[in-house]
């Protein structure tokens, strides 16, 4: 009975035994769960290497569950080739704005060169062709001072007509003619000089040039036109070069070179004047726009008194005309206050004075 115990008893522990042999363990459970992960990581990264890392860190959480602390290292590592990645993204991209502005500064020299200089004043204030100032920019226009190239020979006709602002002129001594109303209506004009060189001034070359106090007519002039002064409301003096052959200044008032002729008697000189002794002409426009003019004594020379001689001399109120006065042409244009003019015995005022130049040509 024993014996069959005993042998009982082996041949369930030869059972036991058998059966734990092929029971797996926990740890082989783990191990094989293990290696089904990391296969299946393989195959899911092999599968999606196309895609982005989203798959691996969807994978990420998985392997967390075996080594949570390992698991992050992937992680941290792949996003450091993402800030790598973008580094060169902002290198790429610093050349960009400084090429971008390199266009700016190359246009800089172009803003430069349209910029008004002293250096240029016949491209920026004049126009000038064939060495002849024809007229006036847009800047000139409105320019206070300008400055004649040398080089320029004439001024030509009406070419600062109307240049209500200019106040200084400067002439190179190239310059030879100026030709008619150049200069007409610059009302502000003070300050012009007269060029060594000059040898013409034509009609109306200053007309009501109101601001200009004085000229200084140079030995090279020949010819000057009897109105180029007209309407000069400010003129107090004429001076002329005594080696000047066709004109000279008595006092400021300029005769010719034999003083037989009076030319022009400055506007503000004064409100009297005695014409000397050897006149024997008062030349065309002499007296003109004489507004304070109230009394002119004229001399026993007198032959001849020119159209226009006192044309607009509206303060002028007595005249007396010597008798060897032999001709009287249109003189007292718009002399509203004339009220004693005598001539051989008779006596007229602006009313009748038509008359008086019938007269005189007989």
């Amino acid at each position: 009975m024993k014996k069959f115990t005993f042998a009982l008893a082996l041949i369930i522990s030869i059972g036991l035994c058998g059966c734990s042999e092929n029971v797996p363990s926990d740890s082989d459970n783990s191990q094989s769960a293990s290696q089904s992960s990391s296969q299946s990581s393989v195959e899911s990264s092999t599968e999606s290497s196309s895609e982005s890392s989203s798959a691996i860190e969807s994978s990420a959480p998985e392997s967390s569950s075996t080594t949570p602390e390992s698991s992050k290292t992937p992680e941290s590592s792949s996003k450091t080739p993402e800030s790598s990645s973008k580094t060169p993204e902002s290198s790429s991209k610093a050349p960009s704005p400084s090429s971008s502005k390199a266009p700016e500064s190359s246009k800089a020299p172009q803003s430069s060169s349209t910029t008004p200089t002293p250096a240029a004043p016949t491209s920026d204030y004049l126009k000038i062709e064939r060495n002849v100032v024809v007229g006036v920019t847009q800047k000139g226009f409105t320019a206070k001072e300008i400055v004649v190239p040398e080089g320029v020979v004439e001024i030509g006709e009406r070419a600062f007509d109307n240049c209500l602002m200019l106040e200084t002129v400067t002439l190179p001594e190239s310059v030879t003619k100026i030709d008619d109303y150049a200069f007409n209506n610059c009302q502000v004009l003070t300050k012009i000089n007269l060029p060594k060189n000059l040898r013409e001034i034509d009609d109306g070359a200053f007309e009501n040039c109101s601001s200009i106090s004085s000229f200084n007519i140079p030995a090279s002039l020949r010819d000057l036109s009897s109105d180029a002064f007209f309407a000069c409301y400010a003129l107090k003096s004429i001076t002329v070069d005594a080696n000047n052959p066709e004109y000279c200044s008595v006092d400021g008032v300029l005769f010719n070179k034999r003083k037989t002729e009076l030319l022009r008697f400055p506007n503000e000189k004064g409100d009297s004047y005695t014409i000397p002794d050897g006149v024997t002409e008062i030349g065309e426009y002499a007296f003109d726009h004489c507004t304070n003019l109230k009394s002119v004594t004229i001399s026993s020379s007198v032959i001849s008194i020119d159209e226009y001689a006192f044309y607009n001399c509206t303060a002028l109120t007595t005249l007396a005309i010597p008798d060897t006065v032999r001709e009287i042409d249109d003189a007292f244009g718009n002399c509203i206050s004339l009220q004693n003019v005598t001539y051989k015995g008779k006596t007229y005022n602006y009313n009748n004075i038509y008359e008086l130049y019938s007269v005189a040509d007989h």
